[in-house]
């Protein structure tokens, strides 16, 4: 079932090590698996003091998901801030061309990194899927020229740290 990359634990003691070089961090949080995946190792490696979950609400995102963020945050014992976007004030977003998502996550990161800041913490993190680098993902690109640091799964992780949660995430679900 590997991918033919380093396995699971090489992967989690190399994740481990990059988090514990961060200092205090604002975890960009969907409550999707990848941004859960790396709360959890930021909440495990640095401490609940040092991490806070950043959570941005649009109109574009569903209620269920944004309740799942706070169920899962709360879970995990980390605070979260929920952050307010009007996406469709923005014209780049609104016109809903092929790059609204590098528009997207340029003014959301933004945002993000702004509380982040404000709340002390030394940098903004993401969660990414290793696939989404396979396929046409402006906001990745965005997030890089921000500055903002990405954990990236595998595939292969991604279905794991699905199992592992005893059903509270579902491979189908948004990473």
């Amino acid at each position: 079932m590997g991918d033919g990359g380093p396995d699971l634990s090489t992967r989690a003691v190399r994740l481990r090590r990059i988090v514990a070089g961060l200092g205090r961090v604002g975890v960009a949080y969907s409550g999707g698996v990848d941004s859960t995946l790396l709360l959890a190792v930021c909440r495990e490696v640095l401490g609940l003091e040092h991490v806070v979950a950043l959570t941005a609400q649009a109109e574009m995102v569903p209620a269920v998901e944004q309740a799942r963020a706070a169920e899962m945050a709360h879970q995990l014992g980390v605070r979260q801030r929920v952050v307010h976007f009007d996406a469709l004030s923005n014209a780049d977003i609104a016109a809903n061309r092929p790059d609204r998502c590098y528009h997207c996550k340029q003014a959301i990161f933004g945002r993000l990194q702004e509380i982040a800041q404000a709340e002390g913490m030394a940098v903004l993190v993401h969660g990414a899927n290793l696939d989404n680098t396979r396929d046409y993902r402006p906001g990745l690109r965005a997030a890089e020229e921000m500055g903002v640091r990405a954990a990236r799964v595998s595939e292969w992780q991604y279905e794991r740290i699905c199992e592992s949660t005893n059903g509270r995430m579902r491979h189908e679900q948004p990473g």
